[in-house]
């Protein structure tokens, strides 16, 4: 009896650590190229910084961390690098301009943590 309740707990603590591990319980991702643990790891190495996740279907998908709103402002830093002038929010999407041209970058919260923005590909940035 007693193997058996300490094969269980094994096997139980095992199925918890690969479950944690694969970050399965995270939401899904709106990109097939990268797995929720890949862009997660690369979401907790964002702190103060926007980090390229993948590029797919003609958009680039970038990260960071929310906190507390600072992730729109890391964006729209990230965009004035580039040559881009924020000119205003309108629900998800952050519009920008540059030599006439306007882009949209949208965003969604991925989890409570990190946020998710996608650029049209095409752009120079």
């Amino acid at each position: 009896m007693k193997k058996w309740i300490i094969s269980f707990i094994v096997l139980f603590a095992a199925l918890a650590g690969s479950l944690f591990y694969s970050k399965i319980y995270y939401p899904d991702l709106p990109i097939e190229s990268i797995t929720k643990r890949e862009a997660a790891a690369k979401g907790e190495k964002s702190v103060r910084k926007v980090t390229k996740l993948a590029e797919e279907n003609n958009t680039v998908w970038y990260v960071t961390q929310m906190d507390q709103g600072k992730g729109y402002d890391l964006m729209k830093e990230k965009m004035a690098e580039s040559g881009w002038s924020f000119i205003e929010q309108n629900g998800a999407g952050f519009f920008f301009e540059k030599g006439g041209e306007t882009l949209i970058v949208n965003s969604q919260m991925w989890t409570g943590k990190y946020v998710l923005f996608s650029l049209p590909n095409e752009r120079g940035r």
